[in-house]
């Protein structure tokens, strides 16, 4: 699931840091968003994540 907003993308991404988010990370996420989001038409895409196609994996119980 994508976040919806800018505003709920810039907290996503602070997040994901292992560290913890810096006092002036929500500024510097801001001042390149436009380089580490794409606006999609079900929210905000980070580009610095490859695009994956879904995949259903599916089988009969019984089979090999």
């Amino acid at each position: 699931v994508l976040p919806r907003t800018r505003a709920d993308a810039v907290q996503w991404a602070l997040q994901l840091l292992p560290t913890g988010p810096p006092a002036d990370g929500a500024a510097v996420i801001e001042a390149q968003f436009d380089a580490l989001f794409e606006e999609t038409a079900v929210g905000f895409r980070p580009l610095w994540r490859p695009k994956v196609a879904d995949v259903l994996v599916t089988w009969e119980p019984g089979r090999a």
